[in-house]
């Protein structure tokens, strides 16, 4: 799943131009989250785990549903912004962008959409700051007794 939700991050565009200069998975996001954020816009994605929902058994199995958790960490940097408006206006844009288009999503191969979670600031660097925005998805999964 992390794989299609970093995929669709880098397919976004405005303007004809990509919206993230680089998306990223959790070890790349390990390796740097307390330095500054390497590029002008950028997005990790963090799978947070998973917990069962609802589930039946069966004569020849389990069924049930899954509810998945991710988290897209966002980073921006702010140069030549000693007010910090342009970062603040570019922090807003990128969050309405992430939002637009993984909330309502439905991942191929799936049966729900993508839910959206809280979202809040992470952390400040000394070049930017980074934005932490939290997503879930419920997935259907079968276990067969052999």
């Amino acid at each position: 799943m992390e794989t299609l939700i970093e995929d669709r991050l880098n397919a976004l565009q405005t303007d004809g131009k990509r919206v993230f200069h680089q998306v990223k998975g959790a070890l790349a996001f390990a390796a740097i989250k307390n330095q500054s954020v390497p590029a002008s816009t950028c997005a990790y994605v963090l799978p947070l785990g998973s917990e069962p929902m609802k589930s039946m058994s069966s004569s020849n199995g389990q069924f049930g549903m899954r509810k998945e958790s991710f988290a897209v960490v966002l980073g921006v940097q702010s140069r030549n912004d000693p007010t910090g408006e342009k970062g603040n206006q570019l922090i807003k844009q990128l969050r309405e962008i992430t939002h637009s288009s993984l909330q309502g999503w439905l991942p191929p191969g799936q049966s729900t959409a993508f839910r959206r979670g809280q979202d809040k600031l992470l952390a400040l660097a000394d070049n930017g700051l980074w934005w932490i925005n939290f997503y879930s998805i419920e997935t259907f999964e079968e276990v067969t007794y052999g």
